[in-house]
This record gives C-alpha cells, structure tokens and sequence, in this order.
C-alpha cells in the first residue's frame, strides 16, 4: 500500500506488511494465508478484516502440462474490501504536527468532539514514515528510530502514561464536593505551604494564596487547597471518584495498544510495593503526583465528560465503513458512558472555574482567551523522573456554553503548562476557528468556477 501522507497520522493509520508465521498461526482459522499482507498498527490492523475482504476461488482441472481442461461447478466469487472513512481533520492533523515540528517537541495533542466521541486530531510526536514500514527497512534506518530518545514508535496518545499533575485536579475538587465541602468556603494559605508534623508541602506561589476557595484553587492551581481538603477526606473518596470518571481503564479507542495507566490506592501499594498508605500519599494524589499515571486520551475524556455534565462517547477514530457498491453503509458510534452520581450543579461548578481560569487575569490558562468564545481550560505542570523540567499539560474545551471541542496536550520536559502546552492549545484552537470560518463563508456564498451561483 502507498500512503500519500506518509507520516502524518501514521500512529493512528498503522501499516501494512507480509503476515509473520507467528500471525498466520494464530489467524488462519479466520482466512488468512501464509501469502497474505495484513494490517500491523493502527486502524490497519484494527479493521483489517473489514479491509482485507474476502478471497473468491475457482477449482479447475489441468493436465500433466498444467493446461486447463474443464472447471468444476464450484466457484465463488470474491467479495472486495470495505472503503474505511477516518473522523481525522487531514489539515488540522498536518498543521499541528508542523508546530510539534518546528517547536522541536515530544508530546501529544488530541482534538475530540465531546458529543461524538469522533478523534477529529491526534498528534503523537515524533511520527514516523508508514512507507517506510510497509516495505524493507533498512538497518540504519531502523536503528535510528529505536534509538531516538523521542520514541517515535510509541503512541503517546494512548500509550503514553504521564503524571497528570494538575489537569487531575477537578477530579478531587469533585470529590470534595461529593463528600459535603462548601465550594465557597474560603481557606487561608498564609505561608505558602501545609504542614504535618515535620512535613511540609508547598504551593507553587512563594508566600501563599492568600483566602482560597474552589474557584481560586482551579483558578490559580492552588496546591494548599487541596493538601488540606485531601487529608480531611481521605484518598479514597478521590480514587473513587477518578475511577468513575474512567482511570485506571482503557478508553476502548478503536486502534490497538491502549494502556491503563495506573490509579494508585491503599490495596495497591500493599500489594506492590509491600508499605503501608500514608498521609503524604493522599496529598500527592490529590493533585495529580505521586504514582499516578493516565494517558492523555484518558484525560481528553475526563474533560469530555465535564464539558458535557455527565456522560461522554468511547473515542474513536473511524467514521464509517462502505461496501464496493457504495450502497450499504455502516457507521460507527461510539458507546456512550454515564457518570451519574454527581448533579448538574457540581458540574457548573467546575466549569464555572475552569472558564474562569481562562478569562481571569490571574488564570493559569489566559492565553487561551479567545474573543466572541468562552473556553474553558486546566493547565498542569507535572514532575516526573525522567526530566529535569515539568512535562506540560493543558486540557480544556470550547466553546464553553456549548462545547464542540475537547482538547488535551502534552509537552514532555517542556516546563510550565500554562505557557508551553497553552501556547500549543492556543495554535490549534486559532486553526480550527480559521478552518470553520472559512467553510462558513463558503456555505453562505456558494460558487459554481468561480461565479456566485444565484
């Protein structure tokens, strides 16, 4: 197969190349040959059978000279495979991937429409080239790329697993409106840290917050908000409500090779690490640190199911399949999720912040401030092992009154989240509007070569 966009996308398409015989074994029940060339990654292999069709046959009879002498009645004739129509935005997908590009990052971004579950962009960054793939790779060529620090084999997006650091946040602000906290209840952080015993964790502003409630705390990302409210109720309230909103489980995307993550607990630690869950551990938690790992499709779909109040789509990556004939179509939806504990109310309360977080000038995520739109947006600065610097979040979506888009973007070892993953979020969010805008215009002004069709 020849892929015209060679890299781009090339973590969500995947490749083709001849079956192995550790394949073949394993799928010549379901009509594979040893001859066969089959999707390796991607939506390749994922709908490969859907692509591949099926063989047809003839039997004939031949002589000793290998001359056709009669055929057999029995015949069938072969069925092609199905056309295969992608949710991605080909010229949102190519420009963000150019701003990976040029900013030189390793990361991902994932655009998804809340109300769908449609992948409209999904950036793993580096890429690498599907031709290259589907044909012989050259051993220079491949030690290059499993040498290459960015890990361009790995699907960032889904495989990826990152401490959230504060994007993970409304997460426990839910959890403690669940467990009876009053979000206008205001807490001083006078010092700028909260202490137990000899131990002291510090807010990211130097001298404190000053009065802090709910909205502050999303606002300004307020960590003494949350060491505090944390140690009053306790890790499980916040794991049990991170679990509802889908950690610690695979989104069920529509490509293989999604992971978990890991959403630490009491049970957990005992099990592996064979130690006992301490207070230090829940603070950690409560924002985003610690153990904690999620993907950022998982967080996409957390901010999805905010932006909507309570219910989200499995993502996924194909629109629909269409027969040769171009007569039987089959559209592919994505199953739909409730979080229903919570009311509506707790939900207005983090978008209420979460806007606010963009429009106030104290806001983590003002450069996200777009005119005539509300957004809605979290930024989070995480600390990790493997980087000296904060790996960069943002997530958020837009317009906030009525939201069409989800976004969530990572920015490995690239410092703070609001200026570096905002900067990101900034870029794609001026190309959609520039995208939609000019469809818009072309609807209301219709052209026929050129002249206005009355």
């Amino acid at each position: 197969r020849r892929y015209l966009y060679d890299s781009v996308a090339s973590h969500s398409i995947g490749y083709v190349k001849k079956i192995s015989e550790k394949e073949y074994e394993k799928l010549k029940d379901e009509g594979y040959s040893p001859r066969d060339i089959i999707g390796k990654d991607g939506i390749e292999r994922a709908y490969d059978k859907k692509l591949q069709g099926e063989d047809g046959y003839e039997y004939i009879e031949v002589n000793a000279f290998n001359k056709v002498q009669r055929r057999v009645a029995e015949e069938k004739d072969p069925i092609p495979g199905k056309d295969l129509y992608m949710t991605l935005n080909m010229e949102l997908q190519e420009y963000m991937e150019e701003q990976f590009k040029e900013e030189e990052r390793v990361g991902a971004f994932i655009a998804m429409d809340p109300k769908t579950g449609e992948i409209i962009t999904m950036v793993s960054y580096p890429t690498y080239s599907l031709n290259m793939f589907s044909s012989q790779i050259l051993n220079e060529d491949w030690q290059k790329i499993i040498t290459d620090p960015g890990r361009p084999l790995t699907n960032k997006t889904i495989a990826g697993e990152y401490p959230p650091g504060s994007v993970f946040k409304v997460v426990s602000a839910m959890a403690f409106l669940d467990n009876g906290i009053d979000p206008k209840e205001k807490y001083l952080d006078k010092n700028g840290y909260y202490e137990i015993g000899k131990w002291r964790w510090r807010a990211w502003k130097v001298g404190g917050h000053g009065y802090v409630d709910m909205k502050k705390s999303i606002v300004e990302s307020a960590n003494p908000y949350y060491y505090r409210l944390s140690d009053q109720i306790g890790h499980k309230p916040i794991a049990d409500t991170a679990r509802l909103f889908g950690f610690n489980e695979r989104t069920g995307i529509d490509i293989p090779g999604e992971k978990r993550g890991l959403l630490p607990d009491a049970e957990w630690k005992k099990k592996v690490m064979g130690s006992g869950w301490y207070k230090g551990d829940t603070i950690l938690l409560s924002i985003g640190q610690g153990d904690l790992t999620v993907t950022p499709l998982q967080i996409a779909v957390l901010y999805a199911t905010i932006a909507n109040k309570g219910y989200v789509y499995s993502p996924h990556l194909v629109k629909k399949l269409v027969d040769f004939s171009g007569k039987n179509v089959t559209p592919i939806t994505g199953e739909k999720r409730q979080v229903t504990k919570f009311p509506k109310k707790y939900y207005d309360e983090l978008n209420e912040a979460l806007i606010a977080t963009v429009a106030q000038d104290n806001g983590t995520t003002k450069v996200l401030r777009t005119p005539g739109m509300k957004v809605a947006a979290k930024s989070g600065s995480a600390q990790n092992p493997h980087s000296k610097t904060t790996h960069a979040w943002v997530a958020g979506y837009f317009p906030a009154d009525n939201p069409e888009i989800v976004f969530s973007v990572i920015l490995e070892g690239a410092g703070g989240g609001g200026a570096m993953g905002g900067g990101m979020a900034r870029k794609f969010i001026d190309k959609y509007l520039e995208i939609k805008n000019r469809e818009n215009a072309a609807n209301e002004n219709p052209t026929n070569n050129g002249e206005k069709v009355n």
